[in-house]
């Protein structure tokens, strides 16, 4: 079967679970029972060579976005050579005892196996592959096509502790799931090739993972996303919160997304190890860094003595702003974020403060990572008090819903 010709597209009709009413429409590629999601696993120029092999413990299968193509390939083994925009696969000429390349007609190629998975660089991966060139904007996509569930059980085994309670394990099934739809609902629109990044800009997702504890969880949350106004959220979540307010964080437009912008204080995440932390740094490594920022270059070129560096300026929630350095001779300015995307597996957070002491500079935060919508160490503790999923899902995103993926075939 092509798997790139869906005779039959499926609605997911999206219902509050509070009234059982229907409320709003989804249309995303699936077959008829379940939904499918296109991972991003990497993006780079397909003029550059570079090479993947791709195995199975099964025949791989290799179709086309050409209906008439179904099978271009039957091994176990396939080495793809990309270059020059072109996809090539790499044959063993045993009379010649040589290998030859031979180039593929098509720009875009999915590489699936009878047993639901297939290795690509030895990294193991459910569903299929996809390889896709861009012949605009020569840019090579390579993609991890899957069941959305599948694609659930590796995100909770890479952003959650496998160990945590099994409530805890709900929690972000729902939100994993809820983060996954919501994208999958946007780039829909845009058409882009993929619905969703496979790292920490949007969820962590490495590949297979299978855990029973995990499978659990996302199978007694079967379906169930979180919405408003019936349309999935953005359901951001974070390691810890630090006890900020999120209503408070200047920098970011609630208007789009209200349900982020949570009044009520959090201060249930105090045990994580990161709610209060402290980073030292020389005052000559931490320059060095910045200076190597071309963004930043320019501002401290001719720099001489630093004799203190303060913040300037702080939103409500406590996120830096601006942070200026006091040289002997001038005076440079920075945004927090500037300095923080120099820093990100250091510095925790852009909730803050900093001293200048002899040649240190320490750093006093609060939190960890963007501090936006879940804190998972502060659900953990919830669910230590008793609370259920349900519950604490409605305090981190208030004004919100439970509603649920259903399909129904046309």
């Amino acid at each position: 079967m092509n798997i790139f010709n869906i005779k039959k597209r499926i609605f997911l009709l999206l219902f509050l679970v509070n009234n059982n009413l229907f409320a709003h429409i989804f249309q995303f590629p699936t077959t008829k029972t379940e939904t499918i999601v296109k991972v991003l696993l990497e993006k780079k120029n397909s003029h550059a060579k570079s090479k993947y092999t791709l195995e199975s413990s099964n025949i791989l299968l290799v179709s086309t976005t050409d209906t008439t193509k179904t099978a271009l390939f039957k091994d176990t083994k396939l080495d793809l050579i990309i270059q020059n925009d072109k996809i090539f696969t790499l044959i063993k000429d045993t009379k010649a005892q040589k290998d030859i390349t031979k180039s593929f007609k098509y720009n875009e190629i999915e590489i699936t196996s009878s047993s639901r998975s297939v290795k690509i660089n030895g990294k193991k991966y459910t569903g299929s592959i996809i390889f896709k060139i861009d012949p605009k904007s020569h840019e090579l996509y390579i993609i991890s096509k899957l069941n959305l569930d599948e694609y659930l059980y590796s995100v909770l085994a890479s952003e959650i502790y496998p160990t945590w309670p099994h409530e805890m394990q709900k929690i972000q099934a729902v939100i994993s799931r809820t983060y996954a739809v919501y994208h999958m609902n946007q780039n829909m629109n845009k058409k882009l090739p993929y619905d969703i990044l496979n790292n920490n800009f949007h969820q962590k997702y490495d590949g297979d993972h299978y855990n029973k504890h995990l499978k659990k969880a996302i199978d007694e949350t079967c379906n169930v996303i979180i919405t408003y106004n019936n349309k999935p959220i953005l359901a951001m979540f974070d390691c810890c919160c630090g006890g900020i307010t999120t209503a408070n964080i200047s920098s970011y437009d609630f208007k789009t997304n209200p349900y982020l912008s949570r009044k009520s204080v959090c201060n249930f995440c105090s045990k994580c190890p990161q709610y209060k932390w402290e980073k030292r740094f020389n005052i000559d490594d931490l320059l060095k860094k910045l200076k190597e920022d071309v963004s930043l270059v320019k501002k401290f070129v001719g720099a001489k003595k630093l004799l203190d560096i303060k913040i300037i300026k702080k939103d409500k929630a406590g996120i830096v702003k601006k942070i200026k350095f006091i040289f002997s001779n001038k005076n440079v300015i920075i945004t927090g974020n500037q300095l923080w995307n120099n820093f990100k597996n250091i510095i925790y957070s852009l909730n803050f403060n900093i001293k200048k002491n002899n040649n240190k500079i320490i750093f006093m935060g609060n939190g960890y990572g963007h501090q936006m919508g879940l804190c998972q160490y502060g659900a953990k503790d919830l669910v230590d008090r008793g609370w259920d999923y349900k519950k604490i899902i409605s305090f981190y995103y208030p004004g919100t819903n439970l509603g649920k993926l259903q399909y129904a075939a046309i």
